[in-house]
């Protein structure tokens, strides 16, 4: 389900949150495909104005779709307002069809697991 968290480092990130369950008891979250979200123009909120906002990678180094998130830096999970939800889909969307498919060809050593040279 797609939700916005608000992060105790004072991000806004919206994914794909699903719960990480142990037992009957939540020990974190996995957030899918998170983004940082910013408004530009918060006033549009008010004015009716088609929202002016930004979607950065949430956490940009990385090539991982499905990132685990510890309960205790979550202050809280919202769902988006519609316009939101629409653009952040629109966004992933448009990420998966520029993604370059990953190839062994990288011109590099290949690697074994243990770091040796193959």
């Amino acid at each position: 389900m797609i939700k916005l968290a608000v992060l105790k480092s004072g991000e806004d990130v919206i994914a794909d949150v699903s719960e990480l369950v142990m037992g009957e008891r939540v020990i974190g979250y996995t957030f899918k495909n998170p983004a940082t979200v910013r408004f530009l123009d918060p006033q549009a909120l008010y004015e009716q104005r088609d929202l002016d906002i930004v979607f950065a990678p949430w956490i940009p180094l990385t090539s991982q779709k499905e990132i685990p998130v510890a309960p205790d830096w979550i202050i809280t999970l919202v769902d988006p307002i519609p316009q939101v939800i629409q653009k952040y889909k629109e966004g992933i969307k448009d990420e998966s069809s520029s993604e370059v498919p990953e190839t062994s060809e990288s011109g590099g050593a290949d690697l074994a697991s243990d770091g040796s040279e193959c």
